[in-house]
């Protein structure tokens, strides 16, 4: 039994903000076809450690995890991504 099915993904990210962090990460996300369900950024945290939340439209673990391992080699990640199945 195979435990990679479909669903939403919930990704939040701590980072040291400059411009165009989203944007690559968006790159990433289009490059291994993972399409965003929307982007949460909340006023008034630390700019040197500011959350934000990227939802994900539903796709497949396997498809996720590359994208992922993508992302952690970039330099503006503070902390791995907590990245979460939304399960309905």
């Amino acid at each position: 039994m195979s435990c990679d099915f479909e669903t939403p993904w919930y990704l939040r990210f701590v980072v040291n903000d400059q411009p165009g962090i989203i944007a690559r990460l968006a790159g990433i996300l289009s490059a291994h076809g993972l399409n965003i369900d929307a982007v949460l950024q909340k006023p008034g945290f630390d700019k040197k450690a500011l959350p934000f939340v990227i939802t994900l439209e539903p796709c497949r673990d396997s498809e996720v995890q590359p994208a992922l391992h993508e992302m952690a080699g970039k330099d503006s990640g503070l902390r791995p991504c907590l990245c979460l199945p939304i399960l309905r």
